[in-house]
């Protein structure tokens, strides 16, 4: 599996997981119980979420001359680590 193919497995596996904290928060909501802590979870992984997929968009979609990396490859694998272990 090459850094790519892996980077946006990983990707699509956190949006399922983010729909599903989703819906999750809206029924403890609806429940009257406190989200302060998922909700920061969410946004965290929601965060780094777009982050990769800005940097697969500039790194392998894209072929402009003079684009900005936002990221490393290597840091770009680091994250793709963190956010395996968010989602797990």
């Amino acid at each position: 599996m090459t850094n790519q193919d892996l980077l946006i497995d990983t990707v699509l596996r956190a949006k399922c997981t983010a729909a599903y904290m989703g819906e999750k928060l809206i029924n403890q909501e609806k429940a009257g119980e406190d989200i302060i802590c998922c909700t920061k979870k969410m946004t965290l992984l929601m965060l780094w979420i777009e982050i990769l997929e800005t940097y697969n968009c500039q790194m392998y979609e894209t072929t402009t001359v003079g684009k900005f990396q936002c990221l490393t490859e290597t840091e770009a694998m680091v994250l793709v680590g963190k956010l395996k272990l968010l989602i797990a």
